[in-house]
């Protein structure tokens, strides 16, 4: 498979001149990329598409199944004749059908190089005058908030298109930061606070991982979003929904972990610094802040890291960052960097822990 990869990257280099043997590379090439494709890549890919074309239905089933099979979502057998594809299974998710619900990056994308330009090329860090802002005339977070719909969409959509990516509850990372001792856990300290947790599926799926792992959890979110779930699955696994605002100080003092998934992204760093800062005082000495989010390498980052950035930039004004941001981010706010365990060696999906100085 390595020579496989390797002989592709050499024509990547030195693709051939003649126009038929170009051509025929590039639809050899198009069919190993729909083959090995993961379902994420296709997601972003076809919204792109829809995104571009408008997404129009056209009146007439064969002219609209010719299309996608051009793009690879069904196969095209024969005149007239179409299969499903390995990217049909894709299309069917539930993930994928609410993606097509909430594709605002998309769009935002293609109106990115005018708002920079009509902007001086400045670097967006005010979700209030964001390109989403601009297009729809308010901040995602202000619309979500004004539209609790809008928003279960949107943030079951997040949870959905992750499910079948790599996990750090695969055993990728050590548990010891959510052990409890014999001391704190009859004294009824928390051992995890999932802060901006939405419906709390990571405190579900991390009780279902390590059953061992004793305390109770907290998840913390808008209202909209904590009253979603499910009062009586939630006390099964000891779990409290909790309606809070993260701008505002911490009211679980002394947990064990403080965790946040896929939140800091959302802001740039005065906005992320706040709310970092609200966690620090209610930290005792054994408390850590983990962080689930992307780690940009310095150099060499592939298009989907890339393409996640520029998505945050024209919907909040915000970023994925690298491990030097991070750092500085984490340090501004009295904590620390301790870690960073990478467990998704293509994404870069990390757990950043941060304890106090």
């Amino acid at each position: 498979m390595a020579t496989t990869a390797a002989s592709l990257r050499k024509l990547a280099e030195n693709p051939p001149s003649n126009a038929a043997e170009r051509r025929a590379l590039y639809d050899a090439a198009k069919a190993v990329m729909f083959a090995v494709e993961a379902p994420i890549d296709t997601e972003h890919r076809l919204f792109f598409v829809a995104s571009s074309s408008g997404s129009r239905v056209e009146p007439y089933y064969y002219r609209l199944l010719r299309y996608v099979a051009a793009i690879g979502l069904v196969k095209e057998v024969s005149e007239g004749t179409f299969a499903a594809s390995n990217l049909t299974a894709t299309a069917a998710t539930k993930s994928f059908k609410l993606g097509l619900d909430f594709h605002e990056g998309s769009k935002n994308l293609l109106t990115l190089p005018k708002y920079l330009s009509e902007t001086g090329y400045r670097n967006p860090t005010d979700p209030n005058t964001s390109l989403f802002a601009k297009i729809h005339g308010a901040g995602i977070m202000d619309l979500l908030q004004q539209n609790p719909e809008r928003a279960a969409t949107v943030f079951e959509y997040m949870a959905e298109h992750r499910k079948h990516l790599p996990t750090w509850m695969n055993d990728a990372v050590s548990t010891k930061d959510f052990e409890m001792s014999d001391i704190d856990h009859n004294s009824n300290r928390i051992m995890m606070v999932d802060v901006g947790g939405g419906s709390g599926h990571q405190c579900f799926a991390l009780r279902a991982a390590f059953p061992q792992l004793r305390g109770k959890m907290v998840v913390q979110d808008i209202t909209v979003m904590v009253d979603m779930i499910d009062k009586e699955e939630a006390s099964a696994i000891d779990l409290e929904p909790m309606a809070h605002d993260f701008f505002t100080p911490q009211p679980v003092k002394h947990a064990k972990v403080y965790y946040m998934r896929n939140v800091l992204h959302d802001w740039s760093n005065e906005p992320a610094a706040k709310i970092l800062q609200q966690l620090r005082p209610a930290m005792t000495a054994d408390s850590v802040v983990v962080i689930d989010e992307i780690v940009i390498p310095p150099t060499g980052a592939n298009h989907k890291l890339l393409h996640y950035d520029f998505a945050m930039m024209s919907t909040a004004s915000s970023m994925e960052r690298t491990e030097k941001q991070w750092r500085a981010l984490v340090e501004s706010c009295g904590m620390k960097l301790r870690d960073i365990w990478v467990y998704d060696e293509d994404m870069q999906w990390a757990l950043i822990v941060a304890v106090p100085n």
